[in-house]
């Protein structure tokens, strides 16, 4: 008796490396996760644990046209550089992609600007097949923006000594950047701050932009308030 007590109790205290059994503030599977007001947000397929898929999307008009959809790039985390499984959880402010090296979390500073950050260690991978006349090109300070041909552009600004490399490559065959594919990598602590700012034409960099947690208050509040 006394054994399987030991067992219980071990089994309450010690975490679940799978993350079966999240508390979710809502349904993700199949949902988004986005702020009051913004065209584009986090769209999400499945939360289990190696099963979960994430991408970035839109539900500007237009996108119809595209071949996929309001999807407009995959989101991969990763933990040294390598592809790691998650798990999804969501909260009234924080999107959270667990894995069994650290997370990642998405929150929204504003209508049009959502940010992530990752543990030490972690990294984001975003890709896309672009179309024609879709391009990834670099930005001052570090920044990148990819022009999506029918629904908007997106400017991906680094924070905190943290980077983003696309490679600034250019399919003359294609007339894209085709195959694009971000890499984060992290500042002097081993962790990464990314902002996704989206615009409905070219975008711009701007000189200063909100810290992970203002964001993450900001949003908040607005859920409290509605």
């Amino acid at each position: 008796m006394s054994e399987l007590k030991e067992t219980k109790v071990l089994a309450e205290t010690v975490p679940d490396p799978y993350f079966r059994n999240l508390k979710q503030f809502y349904r993700i599977d199949g949902n988004i996760f986005k702020r009051r007001g913004a065209w584009f947000a986090l769209f999400c397929r499945g939360t289990a644990y190696g099963s979960s898929e994430v991408f970035l999307g839109t539900y500007r008009g237009s996108s119809i046209r595209n071949k996929d959809g309001n999807r407009l790039l995959s989101l991969i985390p990763t933990y040294e550089g390598r592809r790691v499984p998650f798990a999804v959880q969501a909260e009234a402010a924080e999107l959270t992609l667990l894995t069994k090296h650290g997370n990642i979390r998405f929150t929204y500073a504003s209508a049009t600007q959502l940010i992530a950050e990752g543990d030490a260690g972690m990294g984001l991978r975003l890709e896309k097949i672009m179309e024609q006349h879709e391009v990834v090109k670099p930005r001052k300070n570090g920044s990148w923006e990819a022009a999506f041909r029918w629904s908007c552009s997106i400017i991906f600004t680094p924070l905190n000594g943290s980077a983003l490399d696309f490679g600034d490559y250019w399919d003359w065959e294609k007339l894209s950047s085709f195959e694009a594919r971000g890499i984060t990598k992290p500042g002097p602590d081993g962790k990464f701050t990314l902002v996704f700012e989206e615009f409905t034409h070219a975008g711009w960099v701007r000189d200063s932009y909100p810290t992970y947690n203002e964001a993450k208050a900001d949003m908040q509040r607005d859920w409290e308030d509605f």
